[in-house]
């Protein structure tokens, strides 16, 4: 049996240490600690200081470059495309601001704006996709070219590069359009217009993030699954529109999500812009049009993937029919 003589000195032991901690507490431990924190905290405010400051010159920085660029472009940009058709798909997403730039940048160049479309979400709704399945059906008896055996979506993306290539050229377009822009569930958006028959496609792609994490799973999941999904979608539209004739996709390429990484890193047909919101960005659209109009396939911009900031300006004489041959490797 334990002596009772032991757990008295086990407690008055104990009470001893508690009392020691709180006296150094209440003393030269307090000030040091605080002394310590309060160090930490002045240092992270002064990091935070200089990163807030940091963000800052490099925002304005990239203010000033857009001024000087759009400076630059109307002598960079001039009769460099003067004659050709531009058809335009603006998909889900990308804002009216740069749209607007891409336009001002292509009307500088010389081009005439053709058929321009806008998609709606039903394009890449993975929800939709029984709908998408019975609506390519529905119009198959007004598109040509459709391979035996493609399914739904790839039936859909060679209805929307003849819409586009021929324009108005073709008898079975306005119908389609209609169709395609007039239902309760419409694919394309009603602002939908054709023109004359175009001598390349550019695709607008909106800039596609990693969904932040909410902290649920399932949610997270889901969120996650629709990005991936949406990428996947834009991807084949692309490559079935390049598979039919020349063709630029732009947009941002700065995360694995992104249309125009995943393009790049498939080696597609079709020639890349990234940094699309961006003057640099909006410049090369019309730069890389030209050069693939002359059966130079190109990878422009400074994210992953781009083989030069700015490519190589040229002009295109209006030579080649309109819908001509795509671009080499």
């Amino acid at each position: 049996m334990v002596d009772f003589r032991y757990h008295l000195v086990s407690l008055i032991s104990v009470f001893i240490a508690l009392s020691v901690g709180v006296i150094l507490g209440a003393g030269p431990l307090q000030n040091a600690i605080g002394e310590a924190l309060t160090s930490e905290a002045a240092t992270l405010r002064d990091s935070n200081a200089e990163l807030k400051q940091q963000a800052e010159r490099a925002h304005v920085r990239a203010q000033k470059q857009d001024q000087a660029f759009n400076t630059l472009a109307p002598a960079l940009l001039k009769n460099t495309l003067a004659g050709q058709n531009v058809a335009i798909v603006r998909t889900p997403g990308v804002t009216d601001a740069v749209y607007a730039a891409v336009t001002a940048k292509l009307q500088l160049s010389g081009a005439q704006l053709g058929t321009v479309l806008g998609l709606t979400n039903l394009w890449v709704d993975a929800q939709q996709n029984s709908y998408r399945s019975a609506f390519a059906q529905q119009i198959s008896t007004y598109v040509k070219g459709v391979a035996t055996g493609a399914d739904a979506d790839t039936a859909l993306g060679v209805a929307l590069s003849q819409v586009l290539r021929a324009g108005s050229t073709d008898p079975n377009n306005a119908t389609l359009v209609q169709v395609m822009s007039e239902s309760d569930t419409p694919l394309l958006e009603k602002s939908a217009k054709l023109s004359g028959a175009a001598d390349i496609v550019l695709v607008l792609t909106p800039d596609a993030r990693a969904p932040q994490a909410s902290g649920d799973k399932k949610t997270d999941a889901q969120a996650t699954a629709v990005v991936e999904y949406t990428r996947t979608m834009l991807v084949k539209l692309v490559e079935t529109l390049a598979s039919k004739g020349a063709t630029v996709v732009a947009g941002a390429a700065n995360s694995a999500e992104d249309a125009v990484t995943q393009l790049r890193a498939q080696k597609s047909a079709a020639s890349t812009v990234d940094s699309l919101d961006s003057a640099l960005g909006s410049i090369n659209v019309p730069v890389a049009i030209a050069n693939t109009l002359a059966h130079t396939r190109v990878d422009l911009g400074v994210e992953a993937g781009a083989a030069k900031a700015l490519g190589d300006v040229r002009a295109v004489p209006k030579t080649a029919p309109a819908g001509g041959a795509g671009p080499q490797h």
